[in-house]
């Protein structure tokens, strides 16, 4: 009986040393869950990358026609348009914060989710996404008194002619804002305002839909 508890523990202890050398080679990635509701973090300790999924924090649009000084910050729509005298642009913004100053951001992709299939005047056209570079209160800003943007364009999407989720690479104005710019979000327009008809619309951060608001998932380095 001595005997087999003997090599009871010696089989214990060899499966223990296989999986320990296994976490040192890399073999097997350790997961730690920090998951809420908005702010899904996951960091994997064997290559101390953090994946980490953030919520829009502000999001609306501008509407060029009827004055231009109406305000859409609490619809559960946001939208695109490019025709002429009726222009309207989309602004949303994440709060990145929580990522540590001096940290490495190899991936940064936003989500927007088209709600419903797009006219076919708006089917086709390529819209831009651009950096804020004001800043901008949801619940204030209106056509007349929008933000500026930057003259580079982040990346652009062609508009597609069924309802589904778009993505954008932004991976470079998250490191930015980690590295200290200002965040002021960012701007989604038709590349070519002037031409085209038909709203784009996109699932806002109040539509009821939550697994299709506005999100922005980042895979970052602490320092």
């Amino acid at each position: 009986m001595r005997n087999l508890s003997a090599l009871l523990f010696l089989a214990s202890l060899a499966v223990a040393l296989v999986f320990l050398a296994e976490m040192a080679r890399g073999g097997m990635a350790a997961f730690t869950d920090q998951a809420s509701v908005t702010d899904n973090t996951f960091t994997s300790a064997a290559c101390f990358q953090t994946c980490q999924t953030f919520g829009a924090v502000a999001d609306t649009y501008v509407k060029e026609d009827k004055g231009g000084d109406d305000n859409f910050g609490t619809d559960v729509e946001l939208k695109v348009k490019s025709e002429s005298g009726k222009v309207k642009r989309s602004l949303v913004a994440f709060d990145v914060s929580s990522i540590p100053s001096g940290s490495t951001v190899s991936s940064a992709t936003l989500t927007l989710c088209v709600s419903v299939d797009p006219p076919s005047g708006s089917q086709g056209r390529t819209e831009e996404l651009r950096p804020v570079t004001s800043s901008w209160v949801e619940t204030a800003v209106v056509w007349n008194d929008q933000p500026s943007v930057s003259a580079a364009v982040t990346d652009t999407i062609t508009v597609p002619t069924t309802a589904q989720c778009l993505t954008f690479s932004v991976t470079a104005d998250v490191q930015s804002w980690v590295d200290g710019t200002t965040n002021n979000g960012w701007r989604l327009g038709d590349e070519s305002e002037g031409s085209g008809s038909g709203d784009v619309k996109y699932r806002s951060r109040e539509n009821a839909t939550a697994s299709e608001r506005p999100n922005l998932d980042v895979i970052y380095t602490p320092p």
